[in-house]
């Protein structure tokens, strides 16, 4: 016992020791900070959807280091920080509040990743066989991201110490805490854009008279995006097209268009491919648009496939020399591809385009305006 009693004592007096060398190497509350200030203007986001109600801002140091902070303050953000070159990101709201996405990486500027969200669709579903590899997501909501980089010098926390009181643990005393907050430098400016890119089908369609309802899906969209290096994985999914409008010709009922009555969002094309150029190069198996059509029978369903991974066109709009959206337009059955037959209506079913949909097997909220 009074051994077990020695080899105690002796390893409490070394646990002593260490602790005590590690507190004398670099206590925490030495380390001299800094606040500054990093304003956020949303000017370009905005000319795509409504200013947020909230942004979360990561900055991290050349050590790896993280600071996070998530406001409702969507103007700037204060901070306090020790000397350092700093990468910094913003996006809107914060990763709770969306449910389109998950993200990963949030603590690492260069693996900040946000992903699209999978879904079931029973409709789809029932179309697909087994061995089919196919994911289906969620449209994605708007996702602003802005990135910064900058530096904070010992010149500059000197200036800000001997400017402001500081107590023994290095923070402002709490009669200047306003004062601080109010006149931090302010470092720099971020202008984050809407990431999110919109989709725009149009499908012309020969006897547009017999058709009474549509959905479609478009395959090989982008599931990932890196939120601080600008570009796609290659990963991919399936987005589904369920709303839908039918416009006739004037002059010849029988012929005419649908198009998708709602903007699709998307995160864009795979591989990087933002440009006209790079479209007009891609495989055409890359993207695939399915187009499922019931007729004014209620009973005959027909199906059009396209493999369209070059037929997109893409606008790109700009302001003050900033992309601040892509749109992705397709344009299919120019050429007479998608032609309807001649049905028997019976007299009890309703004829023409509706927004009815309750004849489609499988059907799960499904709603086709007309």
């Amino acid at each position: 016992m009074k051994n077990f009693k020695n080899i105690f004592l002796a390893v409490l007096a070394a646990t002593a020791i260490l602790a005590s060398a590690s507190c004398e190497r670099r206590p925490l509350e030495d380390v001299e900070t800094v606040g500054i200030i990093i304003k956020v203007d949303w000017k370009y986001y905005e000319m795509e959807t409504e200013k947020p109600t909230g942004m979360t801002m990561v900055f991290q140091d050349q050590f790896g280091l993280v600071t996070r902070v998530t406001t409702s303050s969507v103007d700037s953000v204060y901070v306090t920080l020790p000397v350092g070159t700093y990468d910094a990101f913003v996006f809107n709201q914060s990763e709770q509040e969306f449910s389109s996405y998950s993200f990963s990486g949030m603590d690492s500027y260069p693996d900040a990743t946000a992903e699209l969200r999978t879904v079931r669709s029973r409709w789809y579903a029932a179309q697909r066989s087994e061995s089919d590899d196919e994911t289906v997501a969620t449209t994605p909501e708007q996702l602003g991201v802005g990135l910064g980089h900058f530096s904070i010098t010992q010149d500059m926390v000197d200036a800000y110490n001997r400017y402001y009181p500081h107590n023994k643990n290095n923070k402002a005393t709490k009669e200047h805490q306003s004062q601080v907050d109010r006149s931090a430098s302010v470092l720099l400016t971020i202008y984050p854009v809407d990431v999110v890119s919109v989709v725009q089908v149009r499908c012309y369609i020969k006897n547009i008279d017999k058709l009474y309802s549509a959905r479609a899906s478009l395959s090989g969209m982008v599931r990932r995006y890196k939120m601080t290096k600008g570009v796609t994985g290659p990963e991919t999914i399936t987005q589904l097209l369920e709303h839908w409008r039918a416009v006739r010709n004037e002059d010849d009922k029988t012929l005419g268009y649908i198009y998708a009555v709602s903007d699709i969002y998307s995160l864009g094309l795979n591989n990087g491919d933002d440009t006209q150029a790079k479209i007009n190069l891609r495989d055409t198996l890359d993207n695939k648009f399915e187009l499922n059509l019931l007729l004014v029978d209620g009973k005959t369903q027909m199906h059009f496939p396209f493999w369209v991974g070059s037929r997109f066109t893409i606008k790109k709009d700009y302001a003050d020399d900033i992309n601040i959206r892509d749109t992705l337009f397709l344009e299919l059955g120019k050429n007479g591809e998608i032609e309807l037959p001649d049905v028997i209506v019976d007299s009890t079913a309703n004829g023409g385009f509706s927004a009815n949909v309750e004849d489609w097997d499988d059907q799960v909220n499904v709603n086709i305006p007309i």
